[in-house]
């Protein structure tokens, strides 16, 4: 045991309240330090593998710092809300339940972002569901404005105007559920905005006054349209119109292939006159800047004779084709035979 001891070797008793046996410690010894060195060595191994460890754990805790820093300012908005009302308290297991609830994945980067999809989610849902009406558009202003905060989505001197923001005095509110401080604050920012529309829609010094008016192209277009669908006419009726014809002349075939191109060509028109009442799209956007610019759509030189005319021009030849289908049937039918 001495001659172990002098080694450097550690000894293990496992019961140091009973003392060491004069006649079997001699014996017992060589057992002692033997299962000493193996549980040695096992320690050693086990401190190897918790250093290993905690560097792993170090590293994913960096990746998930977004996660658990989302999961932080949704508790504090939560528990938040007992300054507004007493009654609001809130369970914590929310958190564990959001964390499993989020879906799996293999990447290390998404799993973070389902992580904070969840939670986030979960969280919300779970809030507003013991919140009163009226406090449920605070909660969800106060979250998403953090959120955008934490996120440096937004400039926080921006959302301090927005909150904090100057209102006009000597108003009275013309509404029930706005104060007399919110309506003065509406007014004032809507003061901000008409100058700032302003400086945009105003000439420069110095320039003609009726450069202004270049500025606003909507009532020429509109003026070229009501012209146009003033004199579109209806779609021919091919069915009845061949109906009429007795014999398949090749002037027949080519007048009603012009008919129905016609109608092809009116119906597309129309179509994107009914488009640009309901809605404006960049479809639309470009009918009307090449209306104003005097060029034909390219939507409608698509099922049109080719031609490189302006609008004017463009429709002038248009309504000319539109003249000669008017009288309907009648013209085909009279037309004389081919052979007569």
């Amino acid at each position: 045991m001495e001659r172990a001891l002098s080694d450097g070797k550690v000894v293990l008793i496992e019961n140091l309240e009973e003392s060491v046996d004069p006649v079997l410690g001699p014996l017992l010894g060589h057992e002692t330090i033997k299962k000493g060195r193996t549980l040695s060595c096992a320690v050693s191994f086990q401190v190897k593998e918790v250093n290993v460890t905690e560097v792993k754990i170090d590293e994913a805790r960096e990746h998930c710092r977004p996660a658990a820093a989302r999961a932080s300012l949704l508790y504090f908005i939560m528990n938040d809300l007992n300054k507004i009302h007493s009654m609001y308290q809130f369970s914590l297991k929310v958190f564990g339940v959001a964390v499993l609830k989020a879906p799996s994945d293999d990447t290390l980067k998404q799993r973070v972002s389902n992580l904070i999809d969840s939670i986030t989610f979960s969280v919300f849902q779970y809030t507003t569901r013991g919140l009163f009406e009226y406090d449920k558009l605070t909660y969800t202003a106060q979250l998403t404005f953090q959120i955008l905060l934490m996120n440096k989505e937004i400039n926080a001197v921006e959302l301090d105007f927005l909150l904090r923001y100057p209102a006009q005095s000597g108003l009275s509110s013309p509404v029930d559920f706005l104060s007399v401080q919110s309506w003065g604050g509406i007014k004032r920012r809507a003061c901000i905005l008409e100058n700032s529309i302003k400086i945009t829609n105003e000439p420069p010094t110095g320039m003609h006054a009726n450069l202004h008016k270049a500025l606003d192209n909507f009532n020429q277009v509109k003026a070229v349209l009501d012209d146009i669908m003033e004199k579109l006419l209806d779609d021919v009726n091919i069915p009845e119109l061949m109906g009429k014809v007795e014999e398949r002349t090749p002037y027949i075939v080519v007048a009603i292939q012009e008919c129905e191109h016609m109608n092809m060509l009116t119906r597309e028109i129309k179509r994107s006159f009914r488009e640009g009442e309901l809605t404006m799209t960049s479809d639309m956007e470009n009918l009307q800047n090449a209306i104003f610019l005097d060029q034909v759509p390219e939507s409608w030189t698509k099922r049109a004779y080719p031609s490189m005319a302006g609008l004017a021009g463009w429709f002038v030849n248009l309504f000319s084709r539109i003249k000669e289908l008017e009288p309907g049937p009648q013209t085909l039918l009279s037309h004389p035979q081919c052979g007569s």
